[in-house]
């Protein structure tokens, strides 16, 4: 049903989408957005029926529990980032090819506090070698987005409705951990904690092309 939903979404975009002779008078819109980088606003330029650009930031934050390799951490997400787009309207319609830059603050913050014993890259550590894990996940601060939507108006046009569907390029995730404890300086430890890292890279690693889905109102000036 939720392909359907979306092709039934675009359609009755696409067929609202403002007409030829209104886009060819360049206008300002803006408004808030929600979307799977987080809650924030946008604020974008029609130029002509073929070109617009728009800019925005987002911002979400969250925490949860998540388990890797068979360790419970808690982890603080951030989605934090803001930048542009150039629109390209093929068809002279509602409907957009976009291409742009964000810059890029997603990040998480790990902790693990071992309740007994903890293994960490195959070796097994007791609570008071390793008392705590830390740690960051982050990626590149800059990254490319690209995208395809729609943007219709209503009301006369004067409110505008957009749906865009992309992916921001943000490359693969750079973990770093640290621990506390009486081993926290012993080479053995440096070292499954690295493997520690891969590992858990390596399970992440699909957020390097982190999808993104975007619904915008905005009101036309």
């Amino acid at each position: 049903m939720r392909p359907l939903l979306l092709v039934a979404i675009c359609a009755i975009l696409a067929v609202r989408a403002p007409d030829r002779a209104q886009a060819d008078t360049p206008y300002l819109y803006l408004g808030p957005q929600i979307s799977t980088l987080g809650f924030g606003g946008e604020v974008g330029v029609r130029v002509n029926s073929f070109i617009g650009v728009r800019g925005g930031g987002n911002y979400f934050a969250i925490d949860f529990d998540q388990e890797f390799t068979d360790i419970d951490y808690d982890v603080d997400l951030q989605l934090a980032s803001a930048g542009g787009v150039v629109d390209i309207y093929p068809l002279g319609n509602g409907f957009r090819v976009s291409g742009g830059m964000r810059w890029n603050g997603n990040d998480a913050d790990l902790k693990a506090k071992p309740n007994g014993s903890i293994d960490i890259g195959g070796t097994t550590f007791n609570s008071t070698q390793v008392s705590r894990l830390r740690g960051n996940v982050d990626f590149n601060d800059f990254a490319p987005y690209a995208g395809v939507g729609f943007q219709s108006g209503f009301f006369g046009n004067r409110v505008e409705f957009a749906f865009d569907l992309g992916v921001l390029f943000q490359g693969d995730p750079d973990v770093d951990l640290d621990a506390d404890g009486t081993l926290a300086n012993d080479p053995t430890l440096r070292a499954r904690l690295r493997e520690e890292e891969k590992d858990i890279e390596d399970d992440l690693e699909w957020l390097g092309f982190y999808p993104v889905a975007a619904l915008t109102v905005t009101v036309h000036f």
